[in-house]
């Protein structure tokens, strides 16, 4: 098994640079990615409320800050004012993922392998051309490759409404493909009602920068923030 400090080959080949997509760029200085924790959990709620079209219950925020015994990872975006240094930060975006073991036999190379599931994520108007979504996306990667143990995280996916074409090509921009076939009824309250599913394979690239993370490395990527202005909610999923 492969864990953060034991990266995988692919196909027993050796790995190749990771494509342009992978190329984590820079947050501003103002903004930062952390943990969802008891203080800053209700803006979360809020902001989860205001910009997703689906009612999550109780349990599902719970488990956003429930870290001990719960395969959840809960991030949220941090705004700084720099104009007010000692004020409390802002929760401008925010992410929940859930680690799902991917059914296989005893015998399977995939025996051991899990995916994670993206259940939200959305980031505030204002700040959807600051590279917000990416660094929410890369950080829950990271989180479940370095909180995994010896497990292999095989892959990142997502439900889409399927009308949401803005927000396909933010995840297609970032290297997930959109299956062919759309999940009929997904989405009750909205018309159409379908969904797509999109999946990215977690490689390499991924598994260094959070080895290099884990040990307190950054590494310098050149390169302008890209826009997440298409992440607006409708890529969430009811119960989690």
């Amino acid at each position: 098994m492969a864990s953060a400090k034991q990266t995988p080959h692919i196909n027993g080949t050796i790995p190749t640079p990771p494509p342009q997509w992978a190329k984590k760029k820079p947050l501003l200085h103002t903004l930062t990615i952390a943990p969802v924790t008891p203080s800053t959990l209700p803006a979360y709620r809020r902001l989860i409320s205001l910009l997703l079209p689906i009612r999550y219950s109780d349990k599902f925020y719970y488990d956003s800050i429930e870290t001990a015994t719960s395969r959840t990872i809960a991030l949220c975006a941090l705004w700084h004012d720099p104009s007010a240094p000692a004020s409390e930060p802002i929760v401008v975006g925010g992410i929940q993922c859930r680690l799902r073991l991917i059914p296989a036999l005893p015998s399977s190379p995939a025996q051991g392998q899990e995916s994670l599931y993206i259940q939200t994520l959305a980031t505030l108007a204002p700040y959807r051309y600051l590279g917000v979504g990416s660094a929410l996306l890369e950080a829950a990667i990271e989180a479940a490759i370095a909180g995994n143990g010896n497990g292999v995280v095989r892959d990142v996916y997502a439900h889409v409404w399927e009308a949401n074409e803005d927000a396909l090509e933010w995840y297609a921009k970032r290297g997930f493909v959109a299956e062919p076939s759309v999940v009929e009824g997904y989405y009750r309250k909205l018309r159409p009602s379908g969904a797509r599913v999109v999946r990215r394979r977690v490689g390499v690239g991924e598994y260094l920068r959070a080895e290099n993370t884990a040990n307190g490395q950054t590494g310098k990527v050149d390169g302008k923030s890209e826009s997440d202005q298409a992440v607006d909610g409708t890529n969430a999923v009811a119960n989690g």
